[in-house]
């Protein structure tokens, strides 16, 4: 069986894995929503649909998030708005003086189609974010609003080299990465 990084939320997805004796593995995710997932692309025209959006809330995983703040009468988990907690990343740090954030990875986080999550793949989702290839520039969005660095509407006019990386994400070794910031936002 595949290990998959996925994101639990409550009653929203249950994994079922199914293997007897040496026949192959099978698998199956069950994603309660109003309708199936046109894509799980962020960044793709599916974006905007809801049932996609929960979909994403429910197999892709971020570097932190916000950590869970108790449930509700009704059972739902809330959020502590407050408080971080890592996912991705095991844990980082950020230096004022240069605004850059520094993220170390966890180690052992597969795919599922079996490679090691690394900072090449952190750095991956940056350069396709800020190439605003995608038909819903979410992953931009997201960027810029974190006052990620060179992450400025920029990226819309016609020179490609706006859309390039640059050094706004760095790979310092395989599980580390850092992220500058080109002012600091209200969440710093």
């Amino acid at each position: 069986m595949t290990r998959c990084a996925l994101r639990s939320g409550a009653a929203l997805a249950a994994v079922l894995a199914a293997g007897v004796g040496g026949a192959a593995s099978a698998q199956q995710l069950l994603i309660l929503a109003e309708d199936v997932p046109a894509g799980l692309n962020y960044d793709g025209p599916a974006a905007a649909i809801p049932a996609s959006q929960q979909g994403m809330v429910t197999l892709l995983e971020p570097l932190v998030t916000y950590a869970a703040g108790g449930t509700s009468d009704d059972g739902v988990i809330l959020s502590d708005f407050g408080t971080f907690e890592g996912r991705l990343a095991e844990s980082w740090s950020f230096d004022e003086e240069s605004l850059t954030w520094t993220f170390r990875l966890r180690q052992g986080v597969m795919s599922c189609a079996g490679n090691e999550l690394t900072a090449d793949d952190v750095i991956y989702t940056f350069a396709r974010a800020k190439s605003v290839s995608g038909a819903a520039p979410i992953g931009w969005f997201l960027s810029n609003v974190g006052s990620i660095k060179d992450f400025g509407v920029e990226v819309f006019g016609d020179d490609p080299a706006a859309r390039e990386l640059g050094d706004a994400v760095v790979k310092i070794d395989d599980h580390t990465v850092e992220i500058r910031q080109c002012s600091p936002s209200s969440g710093c």
